[in-house]
């Protein structure tokens, strides 16, 4: 018999090892800018303000009464004050005309006052000392009054000559460039005339304005 061929060992494969997947990169987004925040510039603290010294404060306060009695009097002209009235012993506020009379430097001591809303008949009042309490010092060196005093805006009772009665007026102005002051009133019932001018005497104080 022939001899049968002999078969060649087959040669064992060798396994590939498997690479391993490389992650992918994302793709890098560009960043935003960031808006830049202002530096707020730094405030810089007030030193606080120093307090007054109580020596200060008594020396003022010495001042006020030194020029309160520099003419031996406890009110002078021109004052503004709480007074009590006689007549129903309210209190109301007023100024001081002049010192009348009385002894000096004790209770009896009598002003002449003018009421910011006097009654049509009384004008002036005095007062006595003990009566008036002090709101705020007038300037000093203001003369006496001889009448109660009127500023332009003060309400008024005024005397209309054509009948000689007496109604409800404003005091637009005052003219005092001649001997006589002269004083334009504006009526409230403008009929017939809307303004008139008159003399002192005819003008009467309802409410002060100032």
């Amino acid at each position: 018999k022939a001899a049968e061929p002999k078969e060649e060992p087959k040669a064992a494969v060798k396994p590939v090892a498997k690479k391993a997947a490389e992650p992918k990169e994302e793709p890098k987004v560009a960043a935003k800018p960031t808006a830049k925040t202002a530096v707020e510039p730094k405030k810089e603290q007030k030193a606080p303000e120093p307090k007054p010294e109580p020596a200060k404060l008594e020396k003022k306060q010495e001042e006020v009464e030194e020029e309160a009695a520099d003419d031996g009097n406890a009110f002078r002209p021109g004052d503004y004050v709480k007074a009590r009235y006689h007549k129903d012993n309210s209190v109301t506020e007023a100024i001081i005309l002049y010192r009348k009379g009385g002894r000096e430097g004790a209770d009896q001591e009598i002003y002449d006052v003018s009421w910011d809303e006097p009654e049509e008949g009384e004008q002036i009042t005095s007062v006595l000392v003990n009566r008036i309490q002090l709101i705020r010092r007038g300037k000093k060196g203001t003369p006496e009054f001889d009448n109660v005093p009127l500023k332009p805006g003060d309400l008024l009772w005024a005397l209309y000559l054509e009948d000689q009665k007496w109604y409800d007026a404003v005091l637009e102005k005052i003219d005092e460039s001649g001997k006589t002051p002269m004083y334009t009133v504006k009526w409230d019932d403008p009929d017939p005339d809307t303004h008139s001018t008159l003399v002192r005497r005819d003008v009467k104080l309802r409410l002060r304005k100032w």
